[in-house]
């Protein structure tokens, strides 16, 4: 699965939640793994730079791969496994 991390590059609770993302990958077999990539906010443009800042508030925002929200401020790894588990 692709998960996407909604964020600003400046942001502490962005850079946390990515380094928590990058631990759980280590500790998940591949059965149950995932990639995940940065959106910077501040760089996104026209429509989607326009639906990004709805979330500016929130950030950091881990979506799924269909753009559904999983959590947001710090990892919530339970809501994660259930998002992969319902995948796989």
């Amino acid at each position: 699965m692709r998960l996407r991390v909604l964020g600003r590059d400046d942001c502490h609770l962005c850079h946390d939640m990515m380094a928590d993302l990058q631990v759980l990958q280590r500790r998940l077999s591949s059965a149950h793994g995932f990639e995940f990539e940065f959106i910077d906010m501040d760089e996104a443009s026209g429509d989607e730079g326009a639906v990004w800042q709805t979330y500016a508030l929130k950030i950091p925002v881990l979506f799924d791969e269909a753009g559904n929200e999983i959590c947001f401020g710090r990892l919530n790894e339970a809501a994660l496994l259930r998002c992969l588990s319902s995948v796989n």
